[in-house]
């Protein structure tokens, strides 16, 4: 493991990628990472201040990078299934799922409405954090729509995110006008009852 942390930790980052969250072990404390540590673990309380027990909740991680999410909820008590496009990521976390024994698979497929359903399984909750823009910014808004549909019609709870910063990929909104947007676009897309802000990061 440590020859691996070493080579993560010096190696060059990506725009869109290259170890993204942390990971969620005392080994790993020192990795250089894209987004701050105390930004994914606000995001992680986030979950958590909806789900309080975690036993057996079925969880996709789509976009799942190394596994931050994922890892993070399997050692609460989730069944966690990770999916990136990126196989070197899937090939590592699940190395990291079992040395840790963790609960947690990782596989490696594109974000497409047919990898989705492919996986043949009802979900608790889908988490799609730092991707739903990558993938309206790449393939159209309407392409954005049928995953969250896809998302819907497979699990019981999403949590996404929205970038509105600054990057290809990002959309510039006023606060107010961006949750407008992203309410609109989760009524047109899905059938959840309730659409909550859950806070920002």
């Amino acid at each position: 493991m440590k020859r691996r942390y070493s080579v993560y930790r010096s190696a060059k980052l990506e725009t869109w990628a290259d170890v993204y969250h942390p990971i969620p072990f005392r080994e790993f404390r020192g990795l250089s990472t894209q987004v701050r540590v105390d930004a994914a673990y606000r995001r992680l309380a986030m979950i958590l201040s909806k789900y309080a027990d975690l036993s057996d909740k079925r969880v996709l991680d789509i976009g799942c990078n190394i596994g931050f999410y994922s890892f993070s909820l399997a050692k609460r008590g989730a069944l966690t299934t990770g999916m990136d496009i990126r196989p070197e990521y899937v090939d590592i976390a699940n190395e990291i799922a079992r040395i840790y024994r963790v609960p947690a698979r990782f596989i490696n497929a594109p974000v497409t409405d047919g990898a989705i359903r492919h996986l043949g399984k009802r979900y608790d909750i889908t988490l799609c954090f730092s991707v739903l823009q990558w993938i309206i910014a790449q393939h159209g808004l309407d392409y954005g729509k049928q995953i969250l549909r896809t998302i819907y019609e497979t699990s019981d709870a999403l949590f996404f995110d929205t970038a509105v910063n600054t990057g290809n990929s990002c959309k510039f909104f006023t606060p107010v006008i961006e949750m407008v947007f992203v309410q609109q676009l989760l009524r047109d897309s899905t059938g959840y009852r309730t659409i909550e802000h859950v806070g920002d990061v």
